[in-house]
């Protein structure tokens, strides 16, 4: 993919594989020059199909898991966004994510972040149908998630939460990654905690 673009003349830089979590895709999204990474808290089943279902729990009382998938996901000497984050309507604490995702961010000093689809609606009632009700992952007539947008200035734009001050580095091997853990759906969490209090990647 990266020749087949460099062959068309785009010198910008390329990322690929940020939507999963397990060590062999850290691996893989490492080769590039910009890693992405989406993670979600609590997904729906069938998204809005009938009988889909979306686990009304928290973040918090989890360890902020989703947290720390992203944060073990940068390569340190790389650009690093977050190009999809949040908890999903209809889970009853999706507030968190107002403080959770930015206030990391600005911790670990990601370079960017920003919630999932239609970020912005200047009006509520279109016939297209896409904004006449709330659904999963539409930020733009979600009360909670636009609000989700001031808090992320405050805390991460404006830097109300300075940089952690230490890095916590983890070096991956090959035997671990293809061998003992490739499938993992993620780093294991004795690892990845440390993300909540330093710097990591």
């Amino acid at each position: 993919m990266s020749a087949y673009l460099r062959e068309k003349g785009f010198n910008g830089f390329i990322t690929a594989y940020n939507n999963w979590l397990s060590p062999a895709a850290h691996a893989s999204r490492g080769q590039f020059d910009w890693v992405d990474i989406h993670s979600y808290h609590s997904e729906p089943t069938k998204w809005v199909e009938p009988g889909s279902v979306l686990p009304q729990t928290s973040a918090i009382e989890g360890g902020a898991r989703y947290i720390q998938n992203i944060a073990i996901s940068r390569h340190f000497g790389k650009p690093f966004t977050v190009s999809e984050y949040g908890h999903i309507f209809w889970n009853r604490y999706r507030r968190e994510s107002s403080i959770l995702a930015p206030a990391y961010a600005s911790l670990q000093e990601w370079d960017g972040i920003c919630q999932h689809s239609s970020a912005v609606a200047l009006r509520y009632w279109k016939e297209d149908g896409k904004n006449t009700a709330l659904h999963p992952y539409f930020v733009g007539i979600d009360p909670i998630a636009r609000a989700a947008e001031v808090l992320a200035w405050f805390l991460y734009v404006r830097g109300d939460v300075a940089p952690a001050k230490n890095t916590f580095s983890v070096n991956l091997n090959s035997d671990f990654v293809y061998e003992r853990s490739g499938q993992l759906w993620s780093m294991p969490a004795d690892t990845s905690q440390m993300g909540l209090i330093t710097k990591i990647g």
